[in-house]
């Protein structure tokens, strides 16, 4: 492990841009010298044993209960209580930064015999983003990492047996470069996010409406408009564990940080803006992550690339470089993980992210 104060990466990111290098040469550079090992695994999705599906923050989907199998049983979970979406206000703007981020998943099982072939998949953060890169990632216990189709990083952890009533604590540090404007990217297939979701009712007819009202000549200043639109017409309401989405939003003229990312991007796919709800972290610092903290917001792509739309915390393009990505919100995410918001046990053991 490479101490942070004596990082190789210091005097690269320091000087920004060296010698005419892009911006995504300068961070390629920067994971090229950060990480000894990167690699993708293709892995055979299992079909069958029990899953546990969880939301955003708490600890259960709720978003679409009849879409388990008839042998999937759920256990309980949690994510520490609080609320992720509070607004913290305004923050500085880093140029090229890298951060440390750590966290914990505490492991147990409740049972009075012992478990076998436990498997848990966890979202980290995301491989490659506008913004961002996983330069680095250090686990506490043999794993394997695979990263999916969209860029999603997730963790693979194997407990052949595990102890009756026993604990156990899994720490992960991810070392992550961060630049404050995001690259320049091509978007594949656009209509990946073009479409209505759940909880993205892009094609009901009071969505409709709304975003026609929101229109501008460009896809940048019609996103700007449903920016302002969302960030004065709704009102922030308590942390509700279950994901409620767009329409509800709308209908209340409220909700908490994943309505506003919701209704955000119903209104510009709505206008044939590309957009997605992200989920993660926000931070200026080095930092210690804690489950309370995880929030949802929007990114709208229109003049070659990703751009931020946090309407709740009040952010409009910038700091992107403070978002920190573990999750692209789909219906169904090509992984193991599947429709679950943050991880997924395949087993009995109950999980709690720290």
């Amino acid at each position: 492990m490479i101490p942070i104060g004596k990082s190789p990466l210091t005097p690269l990111l320091q000087r920004g841009e060296p010698n005419g290098m892009s911006r995504r040469d300068c961070l390629k550079t920067g994971v090229a010298l950060f990480a000894s090992v990167a690699f993708k695994t293709a892995y055979p999705f299992p079909m069958g044993g029990y899953a546990v599906e969880i939301n955003r923050h708490s600890g259960r989907d709720r978003r679409n209960p009849d879409s388990r199998d008839g042998g999937v049983q759920e256990h309980p979970c949690s994510l520490d209580s609080g609320d992720p979406c509070r607004n913290d206000g305004e923050t500085s703007n880093p140029t090229n930064t890298h951060r440390q981020l750590r966290f914990t998943v505490s492991l147990a099982n409740p049972k009075p015999h012992e478990l076998q072939s436990q498997t848990l998949w966890l979202y980290v953060p995301v491989a490659e983003g506008p913004t961002q890169q996983l330069a680095a990632l250090t686990v506490s216990m043999l794993h394997e990492r695979l990263t999916d189709a969209i860029g999603h990083a997730i963790v693979k952890l194997d407990f052949p047996k595990f102890p009756p009533f026993a604990t156990k604590l899994v720490s992960i540090t991810a070392h992550v470069l961060l630049t404050r404007e995001p690259v320049s990217t091509p978007l594949q297939n656009p209509q990946d996010w073009l479409g209505a979701e759940h909880f993205v009712e892009t094609n009901d007819p009071r969505i409709q409406q709304l975003a026609a009202e929101l229109k501008h000549p460009t896809d940048r200043e019609t996103a700007e408009s449903i920016y302002a639109w969302t960030r004065g017409n709704l009102h922030h309401t308590a942390y509700a564990a279950d994901v409620l989405g767009a329409l509800d939003a709308l209908r209340r003229g409220g909700g908490d940080c994943t309505e506003y990312a919701c209704l955000a991007i119903a209104l510009a796919r709505a206008n044939g803006i590309p957009a997605r709800r992200v989920g993660g972290f926000v931070t200026d610092h080095d930092s210690v992550l804690r489950a309370a903290d995880y929030h949802d917001w929007a990114e709208v792509y229109f003049d070659g690339a990703w751009r931020l739309l946090d309407a709740h915390k009040g952010h409009w393009l910038e700091p992107a470089g403070q978002y920190v990505a573990f999750r692209h919100g789909r219906d169904e995410a090509p992984n193991p993980i599947g429709r679950s918001q943050r991880f997924r046990v395949l087993g009995e053991l109950e999980v709690r992210l720290m």
